[in-house]
């Protein structure tokens, strides 16, 4: 006996022949009219009230009609949308931060042993906590500022960058 599948594009064919423009909407189209209301809402073309009550409405309608019911009377947006910056060129510093705690979190263990050792002498001890906080912590600084992407650059830089493409 031979079965028939039902695939996805069967099953969108059907919906679409029972009912007829009703669809799903995507984020996408539910973020971009709600940006939409937003720029209506800024150029004062809507109240707050009726800011919020369309709003609200964008994410409880269901089909493309009902949101563009919604949006008819406002200008399209004709700005673009701002480009994301690209994930492979943004400085992933996660390890930068967990090795930052771990810096900071052992330096206050060796300050407190230090302080409880200068007062159970009632003598100044030798800061020899300083070794394991000066030098990975000048390190540590010097990581940070430069994996910071906002960092001012000198001349110098230019022309690396020239150099590298």
């Amino acid at each position: 006996m031979a079965t028939d599948r039902l695939t996805m594009d069967g099953l969108r064919a059907t919906v679409n022949e029972l009912w007829p423009g009703q669809a799903y909407l995507s984020k996408a189209q539910r973020e971009a009219a709600a940006r939409r209301i937003g720029l209506g809402y800024a150029d004062g073309r809507l109240s707050l009230t009726e800011f919020d009550e369309r709003l609200a409405a964008v994410w409880k309608v269901g089909t493309p009609a009902e949101l563009q019911a919604l949006v008819m009377d406002l200008p399209a947006d004709t700005s673009a949308p701002a480009p994301q910056p690209d994930r492979a060129a943004r400085v992933d510093r996660r390890g930068l931060r967990l090795v930052t705690m771990a810096w900071a979190g052992i330096n206050l263990i060796h300050i407190v042993i230090w302080t409880i050792m200068c007062l159970v002498t009632l003598h100044l001890e030798n800061p020899w906590w300083i070794w394991s906080f000066a030098i990975p912590g000048a390190l540590l600084a010097g990581a940070w500022w430069y994996t910071n992407p906002d960092r001012p650059r000198g001349p110098w830089s230019a022309a690396l960058e020239r150099n590298r493409s």
